[in-house]
């Protein structure tokens, strides 16, 4: 074997156990083997061989990312962001939200606001403002927000 075989050998091993660990973007695969002191050009050809084996796929990455952050009660806008900064590409992003659109409904915002802020009507429009901010940071779209109306001072 020669040092580039080796070289070779030695990146598809790195790549393997960070997906053995849990998914990674493309993107993000090349930014952590470059740290680790491999070439753009020495990454790319193994990145196409794992991705034709399947093992790895921004596609899939998507959807366990998304699975997550929603989960965590974030909105689809701060996910579809944090998914472009990871190198996903639209119409993964929009599969993915097709996929979860149950996730991101009024219903699961709703929950989030009474499970930080309980179910009191709230008596400032100061605190009203700090809330929505919250939301609005969180990635659910001022249209959503809406439904929250019952818990909004009556003198708004």
């Amino acid at each position: 074997m020669d040092a580039e075989q080796l070289t070779e050998s030695a990146l598809k091993e790195q790549c393997i156990r960070l997906l053995a660990l849990r998914e990674h973007s493309q993107q993000e695969l090349i930014v952590k083997l470059q740290r680790r002191g491999f070439s753009k050009n020495q990454i790319q050809p193994v990145l196409t061989e794992l991705q034709t084996a399947g093992w790895q796929n921004d596609q899939r990455y998507a959807e366990c990312y998304a699975r997550q952050r929603l989960g965590n009660g974030f909105g689809w806008q701060r996910v579809a962001y944090e998914l472009r900064l990871r190198g996903i590409t639209d119409a993964d992003i929009s599969y993915v939200k097709a996929e979860f659109a149950e996730l991101d409904s009024q219903e699961s915002l709703v929950q989030l606001y009474e499970k930080k802020y309980g179910t009191d009507v709230v008596t400032s429009r100061q605190e009203w403002a700090k809330r929505m901010r919250f939301l609005l940071q969180r990635g659910f779209s001022s249209s959503m927000l809406k439904a929250l109306d019952k818990f909004k001072p009556a003198t708004m």
